[in-house]
């Protein structure tokens, strides 16, 4: 699709019972808005019931507003002729003051379109109202607006206020921002972790390094019990390790920009292959970008996935099985499911051109078939010497993700995830799924059924392997572990545009095309623009005098405790790497995740060792996350997996160790061992 582009669709155009159907889902949006907006307003008085009379006077000029949308809405989707002429005098300021006299956007418009784009990310990420504008349906508000205003400011026909390319383009481009910013908004020099594994990771990240014998660090004894992370994972994100004493904002910087360029790397390999403009090839790739950061996928799979679309190509042989090769490696060295990955995609670009007729015979079709499987065999080859364990019965019967128990029950909406895995993959995808195979019903994209057969087949399995993953204990939350299925859909809406470029070509195509299929279109930008704005809100964190202070707390208690013996940091591991704290002996085994990873799986031998550690005091002190003797009823989120956590690990630790200091605003607690403990396992 192209931006400001020529548009013939106008809202008299549209069928009536598509016209109706947008008006009412439109006034839905903003009645549930207004709704979301009431509960999470503050209640501090008793206009309307909770509010104070500023508020309630916010609150009325909001529904106004709402109300006047609506109204302007259905007058223009019903009668459009009644807006005839104030259409015309807003068209008319554009041409006034956002254009030149030749009628081209000035630098103004465009200036005025970025802002469009980029000050509702700012206003939900870095500014207070951020928490309370948190409801999904205000921020899809908010994404309509934007998208709307945007489509207003640039598109190119005089007597219109906008288009629908310049609206779908709209919502992709201020769902790009938004996930851009809400990345970058974690970067600081804030010592604690982030999340809850943030700092463990990182730590990771530099055992990995540090490993190596290239870093200037002094090694570390990894133990048999430490888990090191996946080294393709490993080294992506902790390369800058290579140089001594970087600063953990760098590391944060990096792990932004490592959530935002590959996206856009394999858009841009997608949009070459499928043989787009410049303009439509960076459109067409931040359309990838949102469509896949609804898994999220994670970046080391897409390293992957940007050598097969950029390199990999029909009839280029040698250059697509060179690429395939090393692509297959890393996404195995990353991680042991991803081993069909790269060698699945390559095989689908290789036959985007295939052609065979039944006449021709079978020994023909055999002959043709066998460049793109001997380069899917050598992909797998590939990924297993990386890592064998998909292909190697004994270590795949090893593997802690199999032996987990699986949660079915994830797969219908749920605490963790209000939509449930199937309906939540259906609004991922199901309007791109619905117009790829309408593209081959209608003979728009033609394929025959060797090419059905293997885009199914790939498709199903990843599709398969991807909820059997979602199901395991400590998942389901999200559709991360259905990366493979949305790449290769990616994948297959790259090559439909490749295939079709006359009937095809994006939202311009709409006399070519019946309107239940513009609107699936449209819904295939909106849905993924609107997971990514609902991401995200303003970062808090403690005063710095309040960080400062935990940070001596702790120093000084390590030290003490560091003179008796070593210190096991459970969690918060960063602030070793990073200086924050310094001296003690380390213990670099049993850590937290490696530890919930033994628990959800039930893991009794393993944790008859870390039993024995802590009955005979190994440790002089434990750092972790605040502990808490207490199971969770089932309308709790993650509660198995809580309740996995107190039973192996939280109980057993409380009993053989006390808490001396526990800082809530840092989420660290200090732990030394009981003088007589009684009844521990």
């Amino acid at each position: 699709m192209e931006v400001g582009s020529p548009s013939s669709v106008t809202p008299s155009t549209w069928p009536a019972w598509i016209r109706i159907l947008g008006g009412m889902l439109f006034s839905l949006v903003l009645i549930l808005s207004g709704v979301q907006f009431y509960l999470a307003a503050p209640g501090s008085a008793e206009w309307l019931g909770k509010f104070s009379p500023k508020w309630a006077a916010g609150f009325a000029l909001l529904c106004l507003a709402g109300l006047g949308a609506a109204g302007l809405v259905w007058i223009g989707l019903l009668h459009p002729q009644r807006l005839a002429r104030p259409v015309a005098r807003l068209a008319a300021l554009r041409s006034k003051w956002l254009r030149s006299a030749s009628g081209s956007r000035t630098w103004l418009s465009w200036l005025l379109a970025l802002a469009a784009l980029t000050l509702p990310a700012g206003l939900l990420l870095f500014t207070p109202p951020g928490d309370l504008l948190s409801g999904a349906f205000i921020r899809l508000t908010i994404l309509l607006a934007s998208a709307g205003v945007f489509a207003y400011l640039i598109c190119a026909e005089p007597a219109q206020l906008g288009d629908l390319p310049g609206f779908a383009s709209g919502l992709v481009l201020a769902a790009a921002i938004h996930i851009t910013l809400e990345r970058l908004s974690s970067v600081t020099a804030y010592p604690f972790a982030l999340g809850w594994s943030e700092g463990n990771r990182l730590f990771d990240y530099w055992m990995v390094v540090n490993q190596s014998g290239l870093t200037t660090i002094p090694p570390v004894a990894v133990p048999d019990t430490y888990r090191l992370a996946d080294a393709g994972r490993g080294w992506l994100w902790g390369i800058w390790f290579l140089i001594p004493n970087t600063p953990i904002w760098l590391h944060r910087l990096w792990n932004s920009a490592l959530w935002v360029l590959p996206y856009l790397v394999v858009g841009l390999g997608l949009a070459s292959l499928a043989h787009q403009t410049r303009l439509r090839r960076w459109i067409f790739a931040t359309w990838v970008f949102v469509f896949l950061f609804q898994g999220p996928v994670y970046p080391s799979l897409l390293i992957s996935a940007a050598l097969i679309a950029f390199l990999v190509r029909p009839g280029h042989w040698w250059r697509s099985i060179l690429a395939i090769l090393p692509a297959s490696y890393y996404a195995a060295l990353s991680r042991w499911t991803w081993l069909p990955a790269s060698a699945a995609w390559g095989a689908m670009i290789l036959l985007a051109d295939f052609r065979w007729k039944r006449s021709e015979g079978y020994p023909l079709l055999v002959r043709r078939l066998a460049i793109p499987a001997a380069a899917g065999l050598l992909g797998l080859a590939g990924g297993a010497l990386a890592n064998n364990r998909m292909i190697s019965p004994e270590k795949l019967n090893s593997s802690m993700a199999l032996s987990q128990p699986r949660l079915w029950e994830r797969l219908l909406p749920n605490v963790n995830y209000p939509e449930g895995l199937l309906a939540g993959l259906a609004l991922a995808t199901l309007p791109l799924v619905v117009l790829l195979v309408w593209l081959v019903w209608s003979r728009r994209w033609e394929l025959n059924w060797v090419q059905v057969t293997a885009y199914l087949a790939v498709t199903l399995f990843f599709l398969c392997i991807g909820l059997f993953a979602s199901v395991k204990i400590g998942g389901g939350n999200n559709l991360h572990n259905l990366d493979m299925l949305l790449v290769s859909l990616a994948v297959l809406a790259a090559l439909a545009l490749r295939a079709a470029q006359n009937g095809l070509d994006g939202l311009n195509a709409q006399a070519l095309w019946p309107a239940w299929a513009r609107a699936v279109l449209l819904l295939a930008c909106l849905l993924p623009s609107w997971s990514a704005v609902r991401l995200g809100s303003p970062l808090h964190l403690p005063p710095d005098e309040q960080t400062q202070t935990a940070l001596q707390t702790i120093q000084e208690k390590v030290r003490k405790a560091g003179k008796r013996g070593a210190v096991l940091f459970i969690d918060q591991r960063q602030l070793l790497i990073f200086g924050a704290i310094q001296g003690p002996s380390l213990a670099p085994d049993y850590e937290k995740k490696y530890l919930m990873d033994k628990a959800m799986a039930g893991d009794a031998v393993y944790f008859d060792r870390f039993y024995a550690d802590l009955r005979n005091q190994r440790f002089a002190m434990i750092i972790t996350e605040p502990l808490y003797d207490r199971m969770q009823a089932a309308d709790n989120s993650f509660q198995q997996e809580n309740n996995a956590w107190v039973q192996w690990v939280a109980r057993p630790l409380l009993c053989y160790y006390v808490p001396i200091e526990t800082l809530p605003t840092v989420r660290t607690q200090l732990l030394l061992p009981r003088s007589n403990p009684q009844g521990c396992p």
